[in-house]
Formats: C-alpha cells, structure tokens, sequence
C-alpha cells in the first residue's frame, strides 16, 4: 500500500494524512525509509464524554474539564481538555505511524500555548527533526481549525523496529 501526499487515510474516526509517498505495511511507514523531514498529520476532536472518560481513567476531576460554569469562573469561554490527551494523540502518531511500531519514547518538552476547548477540532502534526543511529528526534505541534497553537514540542524516540 502507498500513501500519498496528503491522501486522506480514515483511521479510527480521524482523518490521517502523511506527506511522503511510502511504501507500508498496514498503514504504516516502511522504517527503511524514514528521512528527516518526513510528516505525519490527523485531525481530532475531544467531545466532553472523551474528557470525562479520561478524567475517570486518571482520576482528574479538575472541574475546569468537566463544568461549564467552572471553566467560565476561571476566564475560559468552556471547558479545556486535559494536557494529557492532547499528548495521547501525540504519542499514538509517535508509537503508530511515525517512527511507528518499537518507538519508546525517552524524553519529552511539552507546551501548552492556549487552551484547547471540548469540542474544537483540532491537527496534529509530527515531524522526523534529526536522526542519530536508532534515535530519532520528533517535533510536533496541534493546532485547531483556525491556526491557534495549542500544543508544540519536542520528543526523542528510541527506535526499535
């Protein structure tokens, strides 16, 4: 199978798009064949009953997630989803698609620039930065529809393919 600049790949009710042709395996990149540069991108939306699921799992009942009124007390337009999922899509793009499968993840740099609000879709875009050996350096950023930086940062992946 072959991807092709930004061929719309629906996986999980997300849009998957990756910028290279490749040839893969199952959807994912022949590791072969990684170069610096190389992208891969989805889109997303949280709904809020992803962000009480995930408040569940973690325990984080932060009402500032979870309570309109709460979020509209503290300056936010509604409720924010958790860091921790915007990361998840992050690191499902990092250990699925790009390196993809035998990618563990050893350091991260995380920011969070603005909110993302339940609801607001949103693209996140992983990038191959550098390279040394079995190494690879990510960077990555989200952002919604209308350009607002919500996530960047780097990440450094052992490979093992």
């Amino acid at each position: 199978m072959k991807f092709t600049l930004f061929r719309k790949i629906f996986y999980s009710s997300a849009k998957i798009f990756h910028t290279r042709t490749l040839i893969t395996t199952n959807g994912h990149f022949n590791r072969q064949k990684i170069d610096i540069g190389d992208s891969v991108q989805i889109e997303r939306l949280f709904t809020q009953e992803d962000v009480a699921l995930f408040a569940r799992l973690t325990h984080d009942d932060n009402p500032i997630h979870l309570n309109e009124s709460s979020a509209i007390q503290r300056n936010f337009a509604k409720p924010i989803v958790h860091g921790s999922l915007i990361n998840g899509v992050i690191s499902s793009l990092i250990g699925t698609k790009l390196p993809g499968y035998g990618s563990i993840l050893i350091e991260q740099d995380l920011h969070f620039p603005n909110p993302l609000f339940v609801g607001e879709k949103f693209i996140t875009k992983v990038t191959i930065a550098d390279r040394k050996r079995n190494i690879y350096f990510c960077q990555y950023e989200c952002l919604t529809m209308d350009g607002k930086k919500v996530t960047e940062g780097m990440a450094k992946i052992l490979f093992r393919p």
